[in-house]
């Protein structure tokens, strides 16, 4: 499977980022920061969480703990 491949499948939470070779692993921590800067940006708590929710299953709790790690520096994103 190519890297864009692997990429694709942890996009869609097909498979885990853990299952991922390494260089795959840093390349999806990157579209993990977007991801949580973009939920970090909306204005309200609940469009947050509706944010959050529209994550696949196997994805979102690796968003929400970059969330967590963002949150204190939100102001600066």
């Amino acid at each position: 499977m190519s890297p864009s491949q692997h990429m694709a499948s942890i996009i869609a939470g097909h498979t885990d980022i853990k299952d991922a070779p390494k260089a795959v692993q840093s390349w999806a921590r990157f579209h993990l920061f977007e991801m949580a800067v973009d939920v970090i940006k909306l204005s309200s708590q609940e469009s947050r969480k509706a944010a959050l929710d529209c994550f696949p299953d196997r994805l979102r709790p690796y968003v929400g703990d970059e969330i967590k790690r963002l949150w204190p520096v939100r102001r600066t994103l």
